[in-house]
């Protein structure tokens, strides 16, 4: 992967992240890289290992604009499988089709999924909570954050198998 779709994913990552990332109002969040070298982000600086800490950046959270719909942009992203002309495809191609769509349907429902769960797990806990509610809260951040990374990674690839086969019937 070249270094403008590693950018590209990046910052679709970082998008979606912080769409999905819970918080309460407004407010700050901070990236590192862990002891494996992986971006982590976190609004609770007390989780950041002490030696990460001179190299963390901070950013202010931003909130997704009413009306903004995910569900209808991603439909359109993959309008031209549907819409490909028939008569250029062979019987391979309309099954490429069908399982392209069939996969936009599964990417869809992982985003409901993850919707779901971003709401169930709500904001997070006061300062004065206790250290376990607030351990469970990070626990619980982290498993949807890495659904979050699975769907980012699963809808690239997507999004690229589309750009070829539309390439590739385009060219017929």
């Amino acid at each position: 992967m070249g270094g403008k779709w590693k950018k590209i994913v990046k910052i679709i990552g970082l998008g979606l992240l912080i769409g999905i990332i819970p918080s309460v109002g407004l407010g700050e969040y901070y990236q590192y890289k862990d002891s494996e070298g992986v971006v982590r982000f976190t609004d609770d600086t007390s989780i950041i290992p002490p030696d990460q800490r001179d190299a963390v950046q901070m950013h202010k959270s931003i909130s997704t604009p009413p009306g903004a719909d995910f569900e209808a942009e991603t439909e359109n992203s993959t309008e031209a499988v549907e819409g490909a002309p028939q008569s250029a495809m062979t019987s391979d191609d309309r099954a490429e089709s069908e399982a392209l769509n069939a996969r936009r349907k599964e990417l869809l429902e992982m985003y409901r999924e993850i919707q779901a769960e971003k709401k169930a797990l709500g904001g997070a806990p006061p300062k004065s909570a206790k250290s376990a509610v607030k351990a469970d809260y990070e626990q619980m951040a982290r498993a949807l954050n890495q659904k979050v990374e699975d769907y980012n990674k699963a809808s690239m690839e997507f999004e690229q198998k589309v750009k070829a086969f539309n390439s590739r019937i385009s060219a017929k």
